[in-house]
């Protein structure tokens, strides 16, 4: 929420935008404190250029304890960070932001103007305006892409330590040694008083491997740097505190007047509001996972701020979507009517959607320097092209309601209509696409094997369309009777249609009306030749009303039933045989019996 969360709450609390220093730090701090709770924490790697920052996120799973219920992990939450205030996201997600006290001994916000989006600050702080860009097909300069020395010292897939291991490695390690593959750590001893890492290059700062912290309680370390652990206000020991919450439940003393202060018709729920009002405050959003896979994937798709929004919009239009679960391949059939059903998940593995959309794992997995830099990583996407006759007015015409919004809450994403994207244009780069969707979806069943389940899921969907379509022509067939307060014509017709529906769609066995339906009605794939059904139905209309009144006339069943024959009744309809005008001539009764 870029540290706007509290802004609305009651009464509003004062969340400063963070300088780097000040982040690094409160959020290292933060991390120590969730440390006895949760076996995984880590954060989404940051927006590019950013050099200060609306809120802190943090991720966590692995809860050391039995009560997974949603109030109690968020409870816990607030103790161990001794929040001031905390607002519940609304849903199953167990999401909450948390105000913190801003640290006394760190450096007080001078002026606090209106808070800026997260994504407005990087576009200030971008280091270098968009310039010439190089084809993603053709060789660039190796300094257009974001290094990272970490690598020169560091294995990329190295495990970080456990909390037990680094324990026991904090009595053998001099003060200045930094755990494994974590920018967390290594930017927040860069910016120590007296370290000796110096200060990181934009491009040197390292980040975790996807796959850090498997089989690990956690997927950070620190070492060097002692931070203490915040205890609770109320509570003398962790597991004390799990007791409590347990017993009572989170907050009770303010329960009283809890209700009072939560805002009606709001997007979340204000849990907490103190009496403490003055001062500065510092916003943190927590995110608990059930799984570590959950965490991961969550780390991933939050990564570098504006990216899948720009990424969103570059492979929706070849039937492709990325959401919080993973990547979907859309049935264009189907989501023209339900969008839900249309989607079938190809996967939920970070690297394999990277390597699968066609951007390099390695670089996504670095912080990138500036916005350009990640403007030039997503154009290397092999679905990204801008036609020779783009113009941001077009194409925001054409946009969702949500992209609108987007553009005027999230500067980045205007930068790239209006910008980037003209940009490529005038350069004449990416003017063609390199791909198709059929091209894209034949990839995926290659890929991921999901044919059989797409065919056969379009396969329901169509069949399910068909029958509607039949029973349409069903009741068109058998019309309203001109007198609805006639009970017995409306009954008739109800019979009727149920008769036929029977006949052609459930194809049922002779001796129920002395019907039957011809094979050739049905495709070789289940499907239903709607031709053929067509002239089908409006020729037996006669032959189910005289069957339907058979089953239902006691005297009329009592005759002679006349047999089903190939000739008759089950003759083979083909789709030139004409239909009747006006609908079908019935001997004696009308078919809505009026």
């Amino acid at each position: 929420m870029g540290g706007k969360a509290f802004s609305r709450s009651d009464p509003p609390l004062e969340t400063p935008r963070m300088p780097k220093e000040v982040y690094l730090e409160v959020k290292n701090k933060v991390v120590r404190a969730l440390t006895p709770a949760f076996g995984w924490i880590d954060s989404p790697l940051d927006g590019p250029g950013k050099k200060d920052f609306g809120d802190i996120d943090i991720i966590v799973s692995g809860l050391n304890g039995g009560d997974m219920r949603k109030e109690s992990v968020l409870a816990l939450v607030n103790q161990l960070l001794e929040a001031e205030a905390q607002i519940t996201e609304p849903g199953s997600a167990v999401s909450a932001h948390f105000a913190i006290p801003w640290p006394k001994d760190l450096p007080q916000p001078d002026i606090h103007d209106p808070l800026q989006d997260d994504a407005s600050n990087a576009l200030k702080s971008s280091a270098t305006p968009l310039g010439a860009i190089a084809s993603a097909g053709t060789s660039s300069d190796d300094s257009s892409r974001p290094q990272s020395r970490a690598q020169e010292t560091f294995e990329s897939n190295a495990e970080p330590l456990t909390l037990k291991q680094l324990r026991d490695k904090e009595k053998e390690l001099p003060q200045h040694v930094v755990a494994s593959q974590n920018e967390l750590a290594m930017d927040f001893m860069a910016n120590s008083p007296g370290s000796q890492l110096g200060t990181p290059s934009p491009h040197g700062t390292f980040s975790p491997s996807p796959d850090s912290g498997t089989n690990k309680r956690s997927s950070w370390s620190i070492k060097g740097k002692k931070l203490s652990i915040p205890h609770s206000r109320k509570f003398s020991s962790f597991a004390n505190l799990v007791s409590k919450i347990g017993q009572s439940g989170w907050n009770s003393a303010d329960s009283s007047d809890d209700e009072g202060k939560k805002k009606k018709g709001t997007s979340s729920t204000s849990d907490l509001i103190t009496d403490r009002k003055s001062g500065f405050f510092i916003q943190v959003d927590v995110h608990y996972c059930a799984t570590v896979k959950q965490a991961k994937y969550l780390r991933f798709h939050q990564a570098h701020g504006d990216m899948w929004q720009l990424l969103g919009s570059v492979i929706r239009p070849f039937g492709l979507t990325v959401d919080n679960v993973g990547l979907w391949i859309r049935i264009p059939e189907v989501e023209l009517v339900d969008k839900k059903r249309a989607k079938i998940l190809l996967t939920s593995v970070p690297n394999q959607i990277l390597d699968f959309i066609g951007v390099s794992p390695t670089e996504y997995w670095r912080p990138f320097a500036d916005v350009e830099t990640m403007f030039r990583y997503i154009s290397k996407c092999h679905m990204f092209y801008v036609p020779s006759d783009y113009s941001a007015d077009n194409e925001l015409a054409s946009t969702k309601s949500n992209d609108r919004q987007r553009l005027a809450k999230r500067p980045v994403y205007g930068q790239w209509i209006h910008e980037f994207k003209p940009l490529c244009r005038s350069q004449g780069l990416f003017s063609k696409a390199l791909t198709t969707r059929e091209d894209v979806r034949n990839k995926a069943f290659e890929t991921f094997k999901i044919e059989t389940e797409f065919h056969q899921r379009l396969r329901e969907f169509l069949f399910e369309k068909q029958k509607n379509e039949i029973i349409k022509e069903i009741r068109n067939i058998f019309p309203t009777p001109a007198q609805p307060t006639n009970k017995k014509a409306v009954q008739m017709r109800t019979l009727h249609i149920k008769a036929m529906k029977e006949i052609i769609i459930e194809r049922v066995k002779a001796s129920h009306y002395n019907i039957v339906a011809p094979k050739g009605l049905r495709l070789p794939n289940g499907l239903f030749n709607m031709d053929r059904v067509r002239a089908f139905a409006r020729t037996i209309a006669n032959d189910v009303v005289a069957a339907v009144e058979r089953r239902n006339n006691p005297r009329a069943r009592g005759g002679p039933v006349p047999q089903a024959r190939p000739g008759r009744d089950a003759r083979a309809i083909t789709p030139e045989i004409p239909l009747p005008r006006g609908g079908p001539v019935i001997r004696g009764r009308p078919p809505g019996g009026a």
